[in-house]
């Protein structure tokens, strides 16, 4: 008897578990491209003075700086946490702390990440 009751909690506390751990049944990213869901960070301006721009911005002109929005991007990958410098579109609305589905780059070999979209805003 004692068996079946701690068989019963396990089940209970297992699926308990994985009901946290799931995403929302409406959210689709598209995993198998390599896609990945983050959260915005900061956002690069570029008319801060004296601002060390990391090497994928590093490269482009003030032209492209002033008419591209770039952000720092924060996401998980299996138990670290990575940061990663991603392009917004140009008219997408984005906010710090929103969740976005992007596609990462490596900003140290030149290539900047990108923003497919915004999943939820904590500005709404």
């Amino acid at each position: 008897m004692l068996c079946k009751k701690r068989s019963i909690f396990m089940i209970c506390a297992a699926l308990l578990l994985t009901s946290c751990a799931t995403t929302s049944p409406d959210l689709v990213v598209d995993w198998k491209n390599g896609a990945k869901l983050g959260w915005i960070v900061n956002f690069y301006i570029p008319e801060t003075p004296d601002i060390k721009l990391p090497d994928c911005l590093a490269t482009l002109t003030k032209q492209e700086l002033y008419s591209r929005r770039f952000v720092t991007v924060q996401y998980h990958h299996v138990r670290q946490m990575y940061y990663t410098i991603a392009e917004l579109p140009a008219t997408m609305p984005a906010n710090v702390n929103d969740e976005v589905e992007f596609w990462p780059g490596d900003c140290s070999r030149g290539e900047i990440s990108r923003i497919a979209r915004t999943t939820t805003s904590v500005s709404k």
